[in-house]
């Protein structure tokens, strides 16, 4: 054997049915080579993927000049890496023929260990209708619209509701107005019998109080009855200048609330909805605040608003290098971990912005694994001013890696929207690599509405003559650098704007 092939990297595209995934180690291959796929886990020593119609392969070659896998051309760049989507083959095998200095060298390589059994299917409905009462487990669960579908409400653990219909392994929750969420049966604990009817109806008020702190976070307190927290939905505004809380089985009580205009709050109303429901709205100085958190206390609701800092300096910043530890992420053709450049360029743009004045504090500062609540429970304990995580692309299912270039930003708050704009612009203004989208979406890290959370893909790893580029200090240097006129130019003096 010939050390010609130095590292091969799988990405799994058109998933029909997952196997298992992941590598105890990488796979030592000749000359100090190795053959590893994107999610290392516990496992055998070969890559176990997902039986698909089509694959992504990337590698990097060492001696060979031309290659061929199952009879496809490699196209290869100037230092030998490719990135190639090939169809499954139907012996599970991976045929190289190489060709180079001393060559011709055939090499096989093995890509499923042998398939699992297939999980039963549930039933889409179990049983007649029935009620029963249940628990949400964890602070921020998400709850859905229908089953698979959107996040809609993101409740405080220990909220108690009963669920009135079960479909395969989701639970639906009556709010009344013909209104339901959603939420999987492994999220909830069933906290006895079947019962009859829903929550007992709630009391708001009958009086309430407005609070500012010396930092200018403004707390609305409410009188609320009930053992648990209950469940509410809430609504915002563009740029954050009306909020709304709706609270299912809620009758108003509020009698008087003492407003101060200075606080930033301009206005507060509320009233009964058809259903049982109540409506609080709360109209905010626009420009004012950057992000909220609503928490229940024994007998109270309490409504946090925090304010939006007056410039950099002293503006505090949680960057979120992604994965870490076993989640390695993507991996390039040349073997670059994507847990490894995000922590590389966030320490850079960490000490970009301690220059400017800004507190910045890391979500991990090592090769940890971190769950997404541990990520956002940094920026909403300190509290942050920004939560910035820091990931990048790969080729995903049915896309062609050489067409997967560029950055792209996510957002999902309101009060998220102006500051990725601005980040996405900066990035755009002098495209350092291709400009994919600004993109609204429902990710764990954007749902913290403390204060805008966004989720940047730098970059993408997937396009070899890419992640050569993002590997480079003085091109990453642009990047940092122009995130950092984006956060001063979002974060200057509203009566400035």
């Amino acid at each position: 054997m010939h050390p010609v092939v130095r590292q091969i990297c799988c990405v799994t595209a058109g998933v029909a049915a997952v196997l298992r995934a992941g590598l105890a180690a990488p796979m030592p291959m000749p000359d100090g080579g190795l053959l590893c796929h994107p999610r290392p886990a516990d496992g055998d020593s070969l890559p176990v993927l997902a039986e698909t119609r089509d694959f992504l392969l990337n590698g990097h070659l060492g001696s060979a000049t031309a290659a061929r896998v199952n009879g496809q051309v490699l196209p290869l760049t100037a230092d030998r890496r490719f990135a190639l989507r090939a169809p499954w083959p139907q012996d599970r095998l991976l045929h190289f023929e190489l060709t180079g200095p001393g060559g011709p060298w055939l090499w096989t390589v093995p890509l499923l260990s042998p398939p699992l059994p297939p999980i039963p299917a549930e039933d889409p409905v179990v049983g007649p209708p029935w009620m029963a009462p249940v628990r949400i487990r964890l602070d921020g669960t998400p709850l859905s619209t229908a089953p698979d579908a959107s996040y809609w409400i993101l409740p405080q653990g220990g909220t108690e509701w009963v669920a009135d219909r079960r479909e395969g392994t989701w639970l639906r929750l009556p709010l009344g107005n013909d209104l339901a969420a959603w939420v999987p049966e492994a999220r909830v604990q069933r906290l006895g019998l079947a019962v009859e009817g829903l929550p007992a109806q709630r009391l708001l008020g009958p009086g309430g109080a407005l609070m500012q702190d010396s930092s200018g976070a403004v707390t609305l307190s409410l009188p609320i009855t009930g053992d648990s927290p209950p469940l509410w939905r809430e609504e915002l505004g563009p740029g954050g200048g009306n909020w709304r809380l709706l609270l299912p089985r809620t009758t108003g009580r509020l009698d008087w609330i003492g407003l101060d205009t200075a606080s930033g709050v301009r206005q507060l109303d509320w009233e009964p909805l058809p259903g049982g429901e109540l409506s609080l709205s709360v109209a905010l100085e626009a420009g004012r605040f950057g992000g909220h958190a609503v928490q229940w206390e024994p007998g109270r609701l309490m409504v946090r608003f925090f304010p939006r800092p007056k410039g950099l300096k002293g503006a505090r910043i949680v960057l979120d290098p992604g994965h870490g530890g076993v989640e390695s992420g993507c991996v390039g053709a040349s073997g670059t971990m994507e847990k490894d450049l995000a922590l590389t360029f966030a320490r850079e743009l960490k000490a970009e912005l301690e220059r400017a004045g800004a507190v910045v504090r890391l979500s991990r500062a090592s090769d940890s694994t971190l769950s997404l609540v541990s990520r956002v429970a940094v920026a909403r304990e300190w509290p942050a001013d920004l939560l910035l995580s820091l990931h990048y692309n790969s080729a995903g299912p049915g896309e062609d890696p050489w067409r997967s270039d560029g950055f792209m930003t996510f957002y999902w708050s309101p009060w998220s929207a102006e500051a990725a704009r601005r980040l996405h612009d900066a990035l755009a203004r002098r495209p350092l690599v291709r400009d994919r989208g600004l993109a609204w979406r429902s990710l764990g890290v954007c749902r913290h509405h403390g204060c805008p959370s966004l989720l940047l893909e730098v970059g993408s790893l997937a396009q070899p003559e890419e992640e050569a580029r993002l590997l480079n200090p003085v091109f990453r240097h642009r990047q940092v650098k122009a995130l950092r006129r984006a956060l001063a130019e979002l974060f200057k003096d509203p009566a400035a704007r």
